[in-house]
C-alpha cells in the first residue's frame, strides 16, 4: 500500500506501526522499491516505519496540524489484545479521515463492540459510517470523517 500511494503522490508522507521484526521486512521490500524510507526516525523519507509507541505519538504531533490525514488500519487493530489497543487508542485523535477494517470477532474479542464503544461513541466530532464488507463474511468497514467540512 505505501508503494502505492508512493506512486500516486511522491510527497505524501506515510507512517506504518508494526513490530520490529516486520518493520525490517517493509524496510527491505521498500528500498528495494526505490522508496526512500527510515525506521523509527522522521527525515526526509517518504516512508516511516514505526515500532514504538512514544516515536509513533512524536511523530503523529508533528504532523497534527496536516487537515487532510487518514488512518488506513486493515484488521490490524482488531486483531490486536484489548489491553495493547488502549495504549494507542490516541491515534484517534491524530487523524482527520479513518478507514479502518476488522472482523465482527477476533480470539473472543467483540469488535463491534469494542468500535462502537471506544471509538464511535468518543468522537462526536466525527460522522462514522459503519458498512458490512460485502465479499469478507463477518467483516466491517468503519469510516470517519470530520463532522464539518475542512479543506
Amino acid at each position: 500500500m505505501a508503494q502505492t500511494f508512493n506512486k500516486i503522490n511522491k510527497n505524501t508522507k506515510y507512517v506504518i506501526f508494526d513490530l520490529l521484526e516486520v518493520n525490517l521486512l517493509q524496510y527491505y521490500y521498500l528500498k528495494r522499491n526505490g522508496i526512500n524510507v527510515s525506521i523509527n526516525k522522521d527525515n526526509k523519507s517518504n516512508v516511516i516505519l514505526v515500532n514504538s509507541l512514544i516515536v509513533l505519538k512524536k511523530i503523529l504531533l508533528k504532523y497534527q496540524s496536516k487537515k487532510k490525514s487518514l488512518l488506513i488500519a486493515n484488521w490490524s487493530i482488531s486483531e490486536t489484545p484489548l489491553k495493547f489497543r488502549s495504549k494507542f487508542s490516541f491515534i484517534y485523535d491524530f487523524f482527520y479521515y479513518q478507514f479502518i477494517t476488522y472482523q465482527k470477532s477476533f480470539e473472543g474479542i467483540d469488535n463491534l463492540t469494542y468500535f462502537k464503544k471506544s471509538v464511535i461513541d468518543n468522537y462526536k466530532n466525527k460522522i462514522f459510517i459503519t458498512k458490512k464488507c460485502p465479499l469478507l463474511a463477518n467483516s466491517f468497514y468503519l469510516i470517519s470523517t470530520p463532522s464539518k467540512k475542512i479543506n
